[in-house]
């Protein structure tokens, strides 16, 4: 069975909706052939309508390289203690897929 929650980054965006993590652990994200940009970034914040911050884990930004069609890992503890979390486009401006 799968948990494997869809999150999108619109076209011309640079930014997904927050998303609820709750208790829930973030171990991969998959990054579609449709791709752009070059990384994603993690922000995260305690509250839904808050100020999102970028996640740092060990002194370095919590990110994933944007390679397309991939699913790339992420260990639990970079995203543990916030409920909510946003993936944020980096590297060649607005997404344009």
């Amino acid at each position: 069975m799968s948990n494997a929650y869809p999150i999108a980054i619109a076209n011309g965006g640079t930014t997904s909706a927050a998303i609820n993590l709750g208790a829930t652990a973030i171990r991969a994200i998959g990054i579609p052939a449709a791709m752009t940009n070059t990384t994603v970034k993690i922000q995260g914040c305690d509250t839904e309508g808050g100020t999102y911050r970028d996640l740092y884990y060990n002194g370095v930004l919590v990110s994933v390289p944007a390679t397309v069609s991939t699913w790339q890992g992420l260990p639990p503890a970079s995203v543990f203690g916030y409920p909510y979390i946003k993936l944020v486009c980096t590297g060649v401006g607005n997404e344009a897929a």
